[in-house]
């Protein structure tokens, strides 16, 4: 089945079948999250819907931990899911429909620009993007990175079964410095409380392409209302410029594309 096709109803079956099979007991609830965030997204507020509580708890919870003490259990949560399931359906799912099967970034699209390696969609959520990669393309290394014992890596457990993609921490990609074509990150960077350094991290694996998709100002579970940056503390809003400004420091050019505002962000050697 093609993890592009998975949208609205038949998207969210699917995830509830995922959430059964990896034996969650409050599937419905968490589909009905789901499904009423979807709703609040796509009407951009203004339908009078209100953030699910469950949700909102989590938040509170995360931004009442900072800035000492991140409470990064909320990754843990099983709601949690929900939440990364709009990030697929609302967000990722056409970020990749547009970089690959139209001409918004490329004629031919973004596959003519990566060159060989591995594909790597870093953070990688429920695993549907790095799913719709491997689908794509099958006879490419793709890898998915999570973090180990939380609700999203049991999901991506039965993802990356299904699909064939290999699943992997980021302490685990590292170390193996696989030959890498592309790295995508959606919604990523702004979990990370240093996300230039952790850039520069991962640019140690040196890909032709990065694509990234970054929300610094926006709240969030996971994101910071302030970033650390060469020794400073920086306001969230001001940290979009300044990463922009290291991949171009790296070597990485922002390429001009068609993608609406200009989202995803593609960086091309």
């Amino acid at each position: 089945m093609n993890p592009l096709q998975l949208k609205g109803k038949k998207g969210l079956n699917f995830f509830y079948h995922l959430l059964c099979q990896a034996k969650f007991t409050n599937s419905e609830k968490i589909c009905r999250t789901a499904h009423h965030t979807m709703q609040l997204l796509g009407t951009n507020g203004k339908s009078g819907l209100k953030a699910d509580q469950a949700l909102l708890d989590i938040e509170k919870r995360w931004y009442n931990s900072l800035p000492d003490n991140p409470d990064y259990s909320v990754y843990a949560e099983p709601i949690y899911l929900a939440d990364t399931w709009c990030c697929w359906d609302f967000y990722a799912r056409q970020y990749l429909s547009d970089l690959f099967l139209t001409d918004k970034c490329c004629e031919s699209g973004l596959q003519t620009l990566i060159g060989d390696g591995a594909i790597i969609d870093v953070g990688n959520g429920l695993g549907f993007a790095t799913a719709a990669l491997k689908h794509l393309f099958p006879m490419r290394r793709v890898i998915g990175t999570n973090l180990p014992g939380t609700a999203q890596w049991q999901i991506n457990e039965i993802m990356s079964a299904r699909y064939g993609y290999e699943l992997m921490s980021n302490d685990q990609l590292l170390k193996g410095q696989p030959r890498t074509a592309m790295i995508l990150a959606s919604e990523y960077f702004e979990h990370f409380e240093a996300p230039i350094s952790h850039f520069n991290e991962l640019h140690s694996l040196k890909p032709n392409v990065w694509v990234t998709a970054n929300s610094f100002g926006a709240k969030s579970p996971g994101h910071f209302d302030f970033y650390q940056c060469d020794g400073g503390i920086v306001e969230a809003k001001k940290m979009g410029r300044l990463f922009g400004k290291n991949a171009r420091e790296l070597g990485y050019s922002a390429k001009t594309t068609k993608l609406w505002n200009n989202r995803p962000s593609v960086w091309v050697k």
